[in-house]
């Protein structure tokens, strides 16, 4: 690594992109974009589990705390200065279920 001007390159190339939406995509999507509570634990973990969750969690916290601070200096030491980043997608297939019709295939 340079002391400064550090570039990471990343390349995508797919010839032909071939996407199948499965029956339901959307509207799972769209639930959760229009979610308007955010939800810290599942329901189904019981008040007693998440309570031990959360000790383990501050004991790791306390245990490791300045250790993790040292490592995430170091990481951010190394971010690149520059990204360069290259999707190249050729011939893009896609195809989407219609209801009651099959299978619509745009490409």
């Amino acid at each position: 690594l340079q002391v400064n001007r550090n570039l990471l390159k990343l390349e995508f190339q797919t010839q032909p992109l071939e996407l199948n939406w499965q029956p339901g995509f959307y509207e799972k999507i769209l639930e959760f974009i229009r979610r308007d509570q955010v939800v810290l634990a599942p329901p189904s973990a019981g008040g007693d589990r998440f309570d031990v969750l959360l000790d383990l969690t501050k004991q790791a916290a306390a245990a490791y705390g300045d250790s993790a601070k040292q490592a995430a200096a170091q990481v951010f030491e190394l971010l690149p200065d520059v990204m360069e980043l290259t999707v190249l997608i050729a011939s893009p297939i896609f195809q989407v279920p219609v209801q009651g019709q099959g299978v619509s295939k745009i490409s």
